[in-house]
């Protein structure tokens, strides 16, 4: 082992660092690398009893052995949760070009409670971080990235317990998450963490979230000995995440939505021009869900840790405990101030959601999410084109709600088999403004049209002379049997062909 030590530290030292023969219970790891890059390859499986941490420009191929964690983690509340040692399997702290590939991490029966968990890595450009030919079984969170901008995800296969798939959380940007398979467990619902050692979350099993989590103040994980904290704003600015796409994944989260988020993608506050591509969804509680924030949205910000003679430390808190944490201080390095409530528009602008194919049932508990593609309240000027949703009876289709409402696109899809294929929802609305045209709406059980809470808004459902297909072979091709408020809501141009397959238009 000493042999092995010093052969792998000769060139990736930043990674195996002092306690090697205590980290790795069996299998070992093999370096053979430029002084540019540096590679790791598993010869065997691995039980690891602390994170394996890679910095920059480290390859690690697995060549298909598993990597196991010492014990699972348990509890399915804020008392009882105990974390699997170690909390994550692989920890990247390098800021460019790692790449991790044809692993197994985890199993049934012994998850980690992250898969992989990537830090600090911004405008990577082409040397962002590579995760791909992996298998990823994890209890809270498959990949977690922070702060991290142009990783590719491509061709893992990704399940959970109960949390996420994947999330991009703070401000990552151009991120692209492709080709991959997602699928939850069908665990009823209960507590995980955001980080290994960070807030709990109860109720959450979604697919993928991106969202900068700014009602969340910081976040703080503690990595070989080292600190790393994610405020979500250092200034009172708050960073967008932009430009990510999601492209091409099967997301599958079967079983009950009672008591929790339940959606196979879930595009939160303050995010701009998410692109979400040709990803096939069967099975959640809501297929696709646009959210976002407030345009008068009140969110706190941390503060910093005062030292005792009143100066400020680089520290971010948001209660004292956060001058004083554990494996970083020896005693507190101050008491926490100047913890501040900022109001910032914080919606979510310009998504795309085109080509995606969702399959019911969608299950969610509330009657506006139980739904395959929610168009929501804290979204602006999103896209809703040329989709494909097959339902089962007894959920809405798309659901325009709020921004949406008022600013949305809804062009292009075919909706087939739903209760309701197209959902109104006015909430803080002041007007309806969407354009909504060219859709095929088919096969309703209940009415084509539906309406949730008071409705008031002169809705035209056809945008510049065109309108939309609602299964009707004669005139008319809207009838009054399609809407719930004839004297509001109307598609004045609506065609009594299939128009869904006409629509056009660029990527």
């Amino acid at each position: 082992m000493r042999a092995l030590k010093q052969r792998v530290c000769a060139s990736v030292c930043l990674v195996l660092t002092a306690g090697l023969s205590s980290q790795y219970e069996r299998g070992y790891l093999i370096a053979e690398a430029p002084k540019s890059h540096s590679t790791l390859a598993l010869d065997s499986d691995l039980v690891l009893h602390e994170s394996l941490v890679l910095p920059r420009f480290t390859t690690l191929n697995c060549r298909g052995h598993r990597i196991l964690p010492t014990a699972a983690g348990q509890g399915t509340t804020s008392a009882t949760y105990e974390a699997s040692k170690p909390a994550a399997a692989i920890v990247v702290t390098g800021d460019r070009g790692v790449d991790v590939r044809n692993c197994i991490i985890g199993q049934d029966g012994a998850r980690f409670d992250f898969g992989l968990i990537v830090l600090e890595s911004k405008n990577a450009g082409s040397s962002g971080h590579r995760i791909h030919d992996n298998e990823i079984h994890a209890r809270d969170t498959g990949i977690v990235f922070l702060r991290v901008d142009d990783a590719t995800v491509n061709n893992n296969v990704i399940t959970w317990t109960t949390g996420f798939g994947v999330t991009f959380l703070r401000d990552s940007d151009r991120n692209r998450l492709n080709e991959n398979t997602l699928v939850s467990t069908e665990t009823p619902a209960a507590t995980m963490r955001v980080v290994p050692g960070g807030p709990f979350r109860d109720g959450v099993d979604d697919g993928i979230f991106l969202s900068a989590l700014l009602l969340t103040p910081l976040l703080n994980l503690v990595v070989d000995g080292q600190l790393y904290q994610f405020p979500n704003s250092e200034d009172g600015h708050y960073p967008s995440s932009d430009d990510n796409i999601l492209e091409g994944n099967y997301i599958s989260l079967p079983g009950s939505s009672a008591g929790k988020s339940h959606a196979g993608i879930l595009v939160s506050g303050n995010s701009t021009r998410s692109r979400l591509i040709d990803n096939t969804i069967d099975r959640a509680g809501v297929g696709i869900r646009l959210a976002g924030l407030m345009p008068t949205q009140a969110v706190t910000r941390p503060g910093r840790c005062m030292a005792a003679d009143g100066s400020a430390t680089p520290r971010f808190c948001t209660t004292d405990a956060d001058c004083f944490i554990d494996g970083i201080d020896s005693v507190p390095i101050g008491i926490c101030s100047a913890v501040s409530t900022d109001i910032r528009d914080l919606r979510a602008r310009n998504t795309l959601v085109e080509g995606n194919v969702l399959f019911g049932p969608f299950n969610a508990t509330t009657d506006a999410l139980r739904v395959a593609i929610f168009g929501g309240n804290g979204t602006v000027g999103g896209v809703i084109r040329r989709n494909q949703i097959s339902g089962s009876g007894t959920e809405g289709g798309i659901l325009l709600a709020t921004y949406m409402l008022e600013t949305g696109e809804v062009t292009g899809n075919l909706v087939q088999g739903t209760s309701f294929a197209l959902l109104l929802q006015q909430g803080l609305a002041t007007g309806f403004g969407a354009r909504v045209f060219l859709n095929q709406f088919t096969g309703s059980t209940s009415r084509a049209i539906g309406v949730l809470g008071a409705y008031t808004l002169p809705t035209e459902l056809s945008w510049e002379g065109i309108g939309n297909s609602w299964g009707h072979e004669a005139p008319p091709c809207f009838r009054l049997s399609d809407t719930p408020l004839p004297a509001l809501i109307q598609d004045s141009h609506a065609a009594c062909v299939p128009v869904a397959a006409s629509v056009t238009g660029s990527r």
